[in-house]
């Protein structure tokens, strides 16, 4: 079921880029030093699911860590989202911030309730 929140968040924002880049035209590109960096769809299909895997991973972590892991990771997985907000500042225009937030949002919007969903309450030591 993780795997699925994973290949979901990838098509989540490959939606979002098909959507701005084969509905709406929009060339898609990023500052990068003194120059632009396309956006492209494999970037935006990795990066979604690198997100995915390094969420669940840290989630798996905290939740046998910590009692209260999935809250941990909650509050945690919220404040990326927020600081990853920060990176679609560097698009080229006001369209291309915008189309970059709505991937950033379908990626989180995918992946924190997802990953939560299928991580059940564990029970405590000696129960069940």
């Amino acid at each position: 079921m993780k795997l699925l929140v994973v290949l979901g968040s990838a098509l989540a924002a490959a939606a979002v880029w098909l959507v701005a880049h084969g509905a709406v035209g929009a060339d898609l590109a990023v500052r990068q030093g003194d120059g632009t960096q396309p956006v492209g769809l494999f970037a935006v299909v990795v990066v979604g699911l690198l997100a995915a895997l390094l969420g669940w991973a840290l989630l798996a972590g905290l939740s046998r860590m910590l009692r209260r892991g999935r809250q941990v990771w909650t509050v945690t997985a919220l404040g990326v989202f927020v600081v990853s907000l920060l990176g679609p500042l560097s698009g080229v225009d006001g369209a291309t911030v915008g189309w970059l937030v709505l991937m950033h949002t379908a990626v989180a919007a995918v992946v924190i309730p997802g990953l939560l969903v299928t991580t059940g309450r564990r029970a405590p030591a000696g129960v069940g």
